[in-house]
C-alpha cells in the first residue's frame, strides 16, 4: 500500500511506526498522489489538511484515527471544531479508534469504527516509592473531573496532578516515585499512557470500571478498578492500593506490553484493518 501520513515526521528522525509500517512493504510518505491507497490522520489539528488533500486526490481513501471525541466535547464545552469533525469522521472511508471505549462513544454519535490499539514507548527508571498518589491525565470537564484529588484529601493521602507541568525527565521521575497511578473519569480514550509506562517499572494503576474508560483496554489483567458512580468505592480501593501496593510481575507485565503495544504490532494491525478496508 501508498500512505500518505498527514502529520508531519522527519526523515532525520522517523516515527518508529513508520517505520514498521515499511518493514512491511509499505509506502509511507508525507506526500501524495492519484496512486496512493489512503490518506491517513490522526488528528483534529490536521483536518483540513486532510480535506485537501482528499478533495485533490479522490480515488484515495481516506482513515481518520480518532484519539479522542467524548461526551462533553460534543455538548460544546471545549473550544474546538467538534461537530465540524464529526462531520469530517462521518464522511471517512474508514475509523480507527484506540480503545472499545472510544468506540462506545463515537457509535452513540453514529459513527461506526474499528479498534487498533495503540503502540507505547516505555523507557526503564529506577522504582521507588515516595508515598504519594499520581494523578496523571489532564483536566477536562466531566463529573469525575476533581475525583482523584477529593478522595486523595479526605484521605489524607498525598496527591500530585501533573497536568503538563514537568518536564521529560522530571515527569519520568514522578512516575519511577509514586506509590501508584490513578485516573477518575468516566471517559478516557486509554486512560492515559501513562498507565503503562507506569507498569513497565512496576506501578500498578487505579482506574474506573466504566464502559468509556479506555484504560481497561490496556491494563488488562495488571489493572484495579472502581466503580465508576461510586466516590466512596473509590475511596475504600485507594486507601488499600496506597497502604499495600501489590508487587507487580515485571518481567510478566513487560512481556505483555511488548506483546500488545509495539510499534510492530501496532503497524500489523493498522495493516490488516486498511487491507481488508481497501477490499470493501
Amino acid at each position: 500500500m501508498k500512505i500518505c501520513w498527514v502529520d508531519f515526521f522527519s526523515e532525520n528522525d522517523p516515527n518508529l511506526l513508520i517505520e514498521e509500517l515499511r518493514k512491511l512493504g509499505h509506502i509511507v510518505t508525507n506526500e501524495c498522489d492519484d496512486s496512493y491507497d489512503w490518506i491517513f490522520n490522526a488528528s483534529i489539528f490536521k483536518e483540513n489538511i486532510a480535506r485537501v488533500l482528499k478533495h485533490k486526490y479522490p480515488k484515495a481513501r481516506l482513515a481518520n484515527y480518532c484519539w479522542d471525541f467524548y461526551q462533553w466535547a460534543w455538548e460544546g464545552k471545549h473550544d474546538l471544531p467538534w461537530h465540524k469533525y464529526h462531520k469530517f469522521l462521518l464522511d471517512s472511508d474508514l475509523v480507527l479508534v484506540p480503545s472499545r471505549g472510544q468506540q462506545k462513544r463515537l457509535k452513540e454519535f453514529g459513527i461506526e469504527s474499528e479498534v487498533v490499539l495503540t503502540s507505547i514507548d516505555c523507557e526503564d527508571a529506577k522504582s521507588s516509592n515516595k508515598g504519594f498518589v499520581l494523578d496523571h491525565v489532564r483536566e477536562y470537564p466531566e463529573a469525575n473531573q476533581f475525583w482523584i484529588r477529593k478522595a486523595c484529601e479526605e484521605l489524607n493521602i498525598p496527591v500530585d496532578h501533573s497536568e503538563h507541568k514537568y518536564l521529560k525527565e522530571e515527569f519520568k521521575e514522578r512516575v519511577a516515585s509514586c506509590s501508584l497511578l490513578a485516573c477518575g473519569y468516566l471517559e478516557a480514550s486509554t486512560g492515559g499512557l501513562t498507565l503503562i509506562e507506569g507498569l513497565w517499572n512496576g506501578k500498578p494503576s487505579l482506574i474506573s470500571d466504566s464502559p468509556y474508560m479506555g484504560g481497561k483496554d490496556y491494563l488488562g489483567e495488571f489493572g484495579f478498578y472502581f466503580k465508576h458512580d461510586d466516590f466512596e468505592d473509590l475511596k475504600i480501593q485507594l486507601r488499600k492500593l496506597f497502604d499495600n501496593p501489590p508487587k507487580i510481575d515485571i518481567v510478566k507485565a513487560r512481556q505483555y506490553i511488548i506483546k500488545n503495544f509495539s510499534h510492530a504490532v501496532m503497524a500489523k494491525r493498522l495493516e490488516e484493518v486498511l487491507c481488508a478496508a481497501s477490499l470493501k
